[in-house]
């Protein structure tokens, strides 16, 4: 597969499923979704996260804590003003395009950085092993077996 992680983690966020298991990751376990996506991606590519663990670890930690996350708190901030303000609401739009602009930034950088080491195995045990290793470093306790699981049929296609 020689598609980027981008293209990747676009197609796989829209794939029925996938966008609630990840949020949900996001929101209960603390996970970065884009290393998430990472993690799959190199197991999709047949690829372990290796060495570039700690380099993707380390771009997406200072830049979501210098630019994603502030962005996703101001929008989140937003929302209650936006249900009656219509000029609020194109606020947090822009907001939540910068936000998103932001996670496609870490996207390349990853894609960039932290190319993964090849390895023998299929999608659900290469992506088990990367998301077990991503939360080992990030010190994360998180299930990814719903994710890898609502993942694996776009995968597949």
């Amino acid at each position: 597969m020689s598609e980027s992680l981008k293209a990747f983690s676009l197609r796989v966020y829209d794939a029925e499923g996938v966008r609630e298991a990840l949020l949900d990751l996001q929101d209960t376990a603390g996970c970065d979704v884009t290393l998430v996506l990472w993690c799959c991606w190199l197991a999709a590519t047949g690829r372990a996260a290796g060495d570039g663990l700690h380099r993707a670890l380390d771009w997406s930690r200072d830049w979501g804590d210098a630019v994603t996350r502030p962005l996703r708190a101001a929008r989140q901030a937003i929302k209650p003003h936006a249900e009656t303000d219509e000029g609020v609401a194109v606020l947090r739009q822009r907001v939540k395009t910068l936000e998103l602009e932001s996670e496609i930034i870490t996207l390349e950088r990853l894609n960039i950085c932290a190319q993964g080491t090849a390895m023998a195995g299929d999608f659900r045990s290469l992506a088990a092993a990367n998301l077990t290793a991503y939360a080992a470093a990030a010190g994360l306790n998180a299930s990814f077996e719903t994710v890898i699981s609502r993942i694996l049929p776009a995968v597949e296609k």
